[in-house]
């Protein structure tokens, strides 16, 4: 797949290899433009790739690919992965005052297993004032919707584990992007309508959620991009005709001239190699936290450990967010005597949890395992990655920072930032897709600017899907 390309003249580099640069790449490509992706890692799909442990793949973390994916977008990938691209029914488990209950909702489980208290305050949280505007938060947005049960039982737990912060100070954006239910007459129409069981299917490879990455980075190829790994960008600057950059490339400078970047990695890393910068951008950038996320892998002797594809737990007491199967997510070829579980535990890099995963992580899995009345797995082997950007942490504080931020990276020119790590959101597979379908096919049309403003503008509606 890595290779180089011949010509030091392109007419579009992508920085990144995840899943935006890649559809961006492949798109571009098979209009005809001549295209190169840089990865600085030795592989492509970011956090959206597999490995393989005992046998079996995984993914850095729980992946699907959600039934609201834009259709052309969803057709394209059957034709990438054909039948191994596997239609799935969810079954989910979410822990709550010590109950199980399906995930997603559904209406005869939420009124057999959910405390009456949260339904009540549910019911009255529409009579409720919200909170003044200089007061919004993620906690009061949540309260305004739900109530204080909501809040205090589910969503501020969820909050303080995912971002490290009282959910008071993160910023009401959070609540708009992150939960896609409004009220509990929308809950109410979700749990119990019709319509409700679409949402509780989802798209998964065969091979796992790699093999779509890996299907697109192979599409980008046969279409002409060069997809080189292992490079960064040392340097660029942005002339009248074209961008100039220079590469590190196996120990070596490379000098390449653009027609046009689309940047898919962290904002920050351009704001260090391009030229233009100002230095209060860069100062903006350095004061935006990003939680990290140490994954614990239990290899367990037993075909399956549950009967369930993944187990959310608000609870605070117990380290990890999220325990997921992937064997339960597809039919694949995976060991018939063994299956692997998958531990998330948010922190912030070099904090001790990340500095002592190794050590700590497999025995906080365990720990969190048996508080949530979870059986005792037999294990057999642990795993251990690190991931150290995966949720941006908004604040309130730092809003002004961040308006600072995304007017210099939706400044018009030929350098564009798009993507999860380069717009610092936590959106779906569908939608980062969607943003590199968008910029491949406008960059092969001829790049408007005012195009691309309005397919920004509709990216910043993105709801994140459960």
């Amino acid at each position: 797949m890595a290779g180089r390309y011949a010509a030091d003249v392109i007419d579009l580099l992508v920085v990144g290899a995840g899943p935006t640069g890649l559809t961006a790449a492949w798109r571009a490509a098979r209009r005809g433009l001549s295209v190169r992706v840089i990865e600085r890692s030795t592989r492509v799909g970011g956090l959206t790739a597999s490995d393989t442990i005992a046998g079996q793949r995984v993914d850095l973390g729980s992946h699907r690919l959600h039934p609201a994916t834009a259709p052309h977008l969803l057709e394209a990938l059957r034709d990438l992965l054909g039948d191994d691209l596997q239609r799935r029914a969810r079954h989910g488990r979410l822990r709550v005052a010590d109950r199980w209950l399906a995930f997603p909702l559904r209406g005869g489980d939420v009124v057999r297993n959910l405390p009456p208290r949260f339904a009540r305050d549910a019911a009255l949280a529409k009579l409720r004032h919200a909170a003044p505007e200089a007061e919004r938060s993620y906690a009061s947005v949540v309260r305004a919707r739900f109530g204080a049960t909501m809040l205090d039982e589910i969503y501020g737990p969820f909050a303080r584990k995912l971002w490290g912060v009282d959910p008071a100070s993160l910023h009401e954006e959070v609540a708009r992007h992150r939960i896609s239910v409004t009220g509990a007459t929308d809950l109410v129409r979700r749990t119990f309508a019709p319509a409700a069981s679409a949402r509780r299917e989802f798209f998964y490879p065969r091979n796992g959620f790699g093999q779509i990455t890996d299907a697109l980075a192979d599409a980008a190829t046969h279409a002409g991009a060069t997809i080189d790994l292992g490079a960064g960008v040392r340097s660029m600057r942005v002339g009248p005709g074209s961008v100039d950059v220079v590469l590190d490339h196996d120990h070596e400078h490379d000098h390449v001239a653009a027609g046009r970047v689309l940047w898919t990695a962290p904002a920050a890393a351009l704001s260090a190699v391009l030229d233009t910068t100002p230095t209060s951008v860069r100062d903006d950038l350095a004061r935006q936290r990003t939680r990290g996320v140490v994954l614990v892998y239990l290899v367990v002797d037993a075909p399956h450990y549950t009967e369930f594809d993944a187990h959310y737990l608000p609870n605070p007491a117990i380290a990890m967010t999220r325990v997921s199967e992937p064997k339960n997510y597809r039919d694949g070829p995976d060991p018939a005597t063994r299956t692997v579980l998958c531990a998330e535990l948010p922190c912030w890099p070099h904090d001790s949890v990340w500095r002592d995963a190794e050590q700590r992580g497999p025995a906080l899995v365990l720990e969190g395992l048996a508080r949530a009345a979870l059986p005792a797995p037999r294990v057999c082997e642990t795993r251990v990655r690190r991931c150290p950007s995966v949720y941006p942490v908004l604040e309130r504080a730092t809003a002004p920072a961040r308006a600072r931020i995304d007017a210099w990276a939706s400044t018009p020119g030929r350098v564009t930032v798009l993507g999860r790590q380069g717009l610092g959101v936590a959106d779906n597979l569908h939608h980062v897709m969607a943003m590199g379908w968008d910029a491949g096919e406008l960059a092969a049309r001829g790049w408007d600017d005012d195009t691309w403003g309005a397919c920004r503008a509709r990216y910043r509606d993105n709801v994140v899907q459960d």
